[in-house]
Parts: C-alpha cells; structure tokens; sequence
C-alpha cells in the first residue's frame, strides 16, 4: 500500500535581501499570518498535514516567534518550527555590484521608511554573503529536524505546498492536492483571487507566469537525503520555473487567494495581474 505525508511549507524570514524587516514588520506578519494564512489551513476539509514554518537563525529564541509557537500548539495545529532558513534557492537574493547598489538603496530606503535605522549596517554587510551557496548545509540541518516526525519515516511519498505567510488557500485545496495519486513531479495553479484586505475587495488574479503555490512530490527515501533532494529539484530557482523543471499536473483554478496590505513588500491592489471584482461574499470559501 502506498503512503504518503503532506507538508505544508511557509517561509516567515529569510526570504530575499531583508530576510525580516525588524520587530514592528514581524510583529505585523505574524498578525497577517493568523487572521489569513492560518484560517484558511484551519478551515481545511482535510487537515491531515503538518505545517513547516521557516525562519533564520536569529529568530530562534525571539519572543515573538515563541509566542507564535505556543499559540499553534494551543489550539492543537501539528506544526514544525525550523531555524536554518529557505530550504530552496532564493531568486530573490542576487550578487553583482549593480544588484548591490539597487538593494543597498532599497535597504537604506525601508529603513528609513520604517525607522528601523539599526537594521541598516548589518542589512547591508549581508548583502555581500550568498546564502544560495549554504542551501546544502541548511538543508542537511532541516531535513534532520523533519526525519525525526514518524509519520514521515514510513512515507513512501512526501508532498510539499508552499504558501507564503500572508496568502490563503480555499478550504478544498488540500483535499484536492491529496486527491492526486502521487507521483515524481509538481502540482500547479493558474487563476486565483486577490483579496484587499484594507479596503475588503476581492478581484480576480491572473498570473503570467506560474504562481507561488505548489505542490512537489518526492519519494520519501530522496526527500530525506539533501542531495538527492537538490538533484531533485534540478534548475528549480523560482516558483516561475516549476511547469520547466517538473512533471507538472494543474489543480483547480479559484483555489488560492493572494492577499494585499499594507506591508506587503513586492504585490499591490494594482498590479497588472489583478483582473475583474468578485463578490466579498467569496471570502468565505476561504477563511
């Protein structure tokens, strides 16, 4: 008999030239992350997952993240706390001396912006430390943590969904992401919503390229081993690339919902993939 484990995967810090923005922004996505992100996965029809949720190093003993996590066993939501990073290639950290000046800038900007001026040195000095190149080492720590659950060990299949801290899932998306016999491959998405959560408007969202909801599937022996795992996911370097690198099997469309505010670092309520209103009434499908 064929068994498989689900992981749903969000990346909370270390994504991009920031990683997190400082207690004020933390404090906000954590905000974001519970009235949204989390909902939606508590609203599921099927709730036989295990929510992995990563952070850098330095959050490890944050007061904040702490909170979180006594919040999450509170209310009995499996979840797995990891502190070594992204366990993929960040396409949004990039070297070069232009890419420096361009993120130098932004960084001297959003800290001026947020007045978060003691983030400013350290922000910059990591700008020169590729992070891709310990994605191994991260991963060999990381996996480590994960082999430890038992309901992985037996598993014959590991899929992994990542959704980011603030966007949302329909409440049928796992069941119908489980509903897909395994196989060495990525499930994908194309049309979806996005939902203003300042001023409470829906719209449809139409991507041009492949959106930042998907499922891989591995073989539990490769998931586990950080090269094959990277061997794996070959030329994978942006949620963009995933219908080039993997087999990939599209899901049903109006299943994830992005979601707009104010501290959102790169999606806006006017972006050219935002497309005709829809009824709020549609928020419900969701959280």
């Amino acid at each position: 008999m064929i068994k498989f484990a689900h992981i749903i995967h969000i990346p909370m810090t270390g994504v991009g030239i920031w990683g997190s923005r400082g207690d004020k922004w933390l404090r906000h996505r954590i905000e974001i992350f519970k009235k949204y992100t989390l909902q939606s996965l508590i609203k599921q029809t099927n709730r036989q997952f295990l929510i992995w949720i990563t952070f850098r190093l330095e959050e490890e003993k944050h007061p904040l993240i702490q909170e979180l996590g006594n919040y999450l066993e509170e209310i009995k939501m499996p979840t797995i706390m990891t502190f070594h990073g992204l366990p993929y290639w960040d396409d949004k950290f990039s070297q070069g001396l232009v890419p420096w000046i361009m993120n130098a800038a932004r960084i001297i900007r959003d800290c001026a912006r947020e007045k978060e001026y003691k983030l400013l040195m350290p922000s910059l000095f990591r700008l020169f430390n590729n992070k891709n190149k310990t994605l191994l080492n991260r991963l060999e720590r990381m996996l480590h943590e994960l082999k430890k659950i038992t309901a992985f060990q037996d598993a014959n299949y590991i899929y992994i969904t990542r959704i980011d801290s603030d966007d949302m899932f329909h409440h049928e998306a796992v069941a119908e992401i489980q509903a897909i016999p395994p196989f060495q491959g990525a499930l994908v998405y194309d049309k979806g919503y996005v939902y203003n959560a300042n001023t409470n408007e829906m719209a449809v969202w139409e991507p041009k390229t492949n959106p930042p909801f998907h499922t891989i599937i591995f073989l539990g022996s490769q998931f586990f081993n950080p090269i094959e795992y990277l061997r794996f996911y070959g030329n994978f370097r942006s949620h963009e690339d995933i219908p080039k690198v993997f087999q990939t099997v599209k899901l049903s469309d109006y299943r994830y919902c992005v979601v707009v505010h104010q501290k959102h670092i790169s999606t806006t309520w006017t972006h050219k993939f935002k497309d005709g209103p829809v009824v709020i009434e549609k928020l419900n499908e969701f959280i």
